[in-house]
């Protein structure tokens, strides 16, 4: 479990995005090979916001699972 913090434009989420299409692909990511796994993504992004940063980054996976902000609250 990661938690990436930072103050706001300084790449944040094209850094997280990078990992996670590393993770599902079993790609490199820093220099070094990933091991390819599934995925979870907790986010405080909205819907919208996070589609077009996924759709800009390329990932489209079965193995990532997102978990937005407003929908945690409803898991029991």
């Amino acid at each position: 479990m990661t938690e990436l913090l930072g103050v706001p434009k300084v790449g944040k989420s094209t850094f997280e995005l990078a990992l996670i299409r590393a993770a599902l692909d079993g790609g490199t990511f820093l220099g070094e090979v990933a091991l390819k796994t599934p995925v979870v993504l907790l986010t405080e992004e909205r819907d919208t916001t996070l589609c077009q940063a996924l759709g800009r980054a390329g990932v489209r996976h079965p193995d990532l699972h997102v978990l937005t902000r407003d929908r945690a609250g409803d898991v029991a």
